[in-house]
């Protein structure tokens, strides 16, 4: 478990860039979760979150996941998510 965190910490690191002090990362978050992200962000004294418009990133695909598409869903996963 320790190796599988340790994993994930620089998998996620690896994705930010240095600026002086700080990592700097982007990421899509649907808008029905905004304020459970802001509410986990806030949390942590030293970080903070601000939209960013000015970008030419393809949107990413979400489709939101019923109990009943569920099984359908890992379908997909296992080919491969269509692009937006």
């Amino acid at each position: 478990m320790f190796l599988a965190k340790e994993k994930a910490l620089y998998m996620n690191l690896n994705m930010t860039r240095p600026s002086n002090n700080a990592f700097i990362g982007y990421f899509w978050a649907p808008v029905e979760q905004e304020n459970t992200v802001l509410g986990i962000v806030n949390a942590h004294p030293n970080s903070k979150v601000e939209p960013f418009d000015n970008h030419f990133i393809p949107r990413p695909t979400y489709i939101k996941t019923t109990p009943f598409i569920s099984v359908f869903q890992q379908i997909v996963d296992t080919y491969g998510i269509p692009t937006y």
